[in-house]
């Protein structure tokens, strides 16, 4: 069945056009390793070529409302999503969550963080990183952590604000605090992650759904119809796994 499915996939990809285009694809910045892995591969079954562009979600979201630069934009959350959708700037039946983002609770330091988040009831440190609790997803995520623990109004005098996950991830890795939230697909969990980390049960914040769209002005684009159908074939399904992402179930 699932021969099949990457067949038809495959048929629908190549029978948009005859001929190869280049598609503009905007992206979160903790996506970027998983992005340009699928690239590559995209333009490998395909005769299309990817220009890629990393961004926050609110910046791309900006650029699609005031360009045309972009054609397809992988976006950190469904809020964007469904803002640029109520905007009328998307087309139709081309929006789908590509990607569940997982958070993480970091520190350089070994054995600093354990495996239940009790170092942030202990409060044994003196400032913590995390990003954006009003525009990113992972620090809206982080925030509803703190809240579910009881411990944002105990902890939030210790926080040092980071524009994103990436920048929270770096800030981190500088020492500008012992330890702080960020994107588990960015400490590259594929192989043994330096220092300490929790890898927090999603339970306890709301769903990470990254979201993938396609511009109303690029819907007839074969190239970008190509790339968002692309996305949804089993083999990106398992790039993004590899990237310690989660991927929604589809039916065919």
């Amino acid at each position: 069945m699932i021969k099949k499915i990457m067949i038809f996939m495959l048929w629908v990809l190549f029978s948009h056009s005859s001929h190869a285009e280049e598609v503009h694809v905007g992206s979160v910045m903790n996506f970027i390793p998983a992005a340009q892995d699928i690239a590559r591969l995209f333009e490998k079954q395909t005769m299309h070529t990817v220009k890629l562009t990393f961004k926050t979600s609110g910046q791309l979201a900006n650029i699609a409302r005031e360009t045309q630069d972009l054609d397809v934009v992988l976006l950190g959350d469904l809020k964007m999503a469904l803002n640029l959708e109520n905007e009328g700037l998307l087309a139709k039946n081309a929006r789908f969550t590509y990607a569940i983002g997982k958070l993480a609770l970091w520190s350089k330091q070994a054995n600093l963080v354990d495996s239940k988040g009790n170092v942030l009831r202990a409060a044994q440190f003196k400032n913590f990183i995390i990003p954006d609790i009003k525009e990113t997803a992972y620090g809206i995520a982080a925030k509803s952590v703190l809240e579910e623990m009881k411990l944002w109004l105990a902890l939030e005098s210790k926080a040092i604000f980071a524009p994103n996950a990436v920048d929270a991830r770096d800030m981190i890795t500088e020492g500008k605090a012992e330890l702080g939230f960020t994107a588990l697909s960015l400490l590259n969990p594929n192989t043994k992650i330096e220092g300490s980390v929790w890898i927090i049960p999603q339970k306890l914040y709301p769903p990470i759904e990254q979201q993938i769209v396609l511009l109303k002005f690029a819907e007839n684009k074969p190239a970008a119809r190509a790339f968002i159908e692309f996305m949804k074939m089993p083999q990106v399904r398992n790039i993004i796994e590899k990237y310690s992402y989660s991927v929604p179930v589809r039916t065919p």
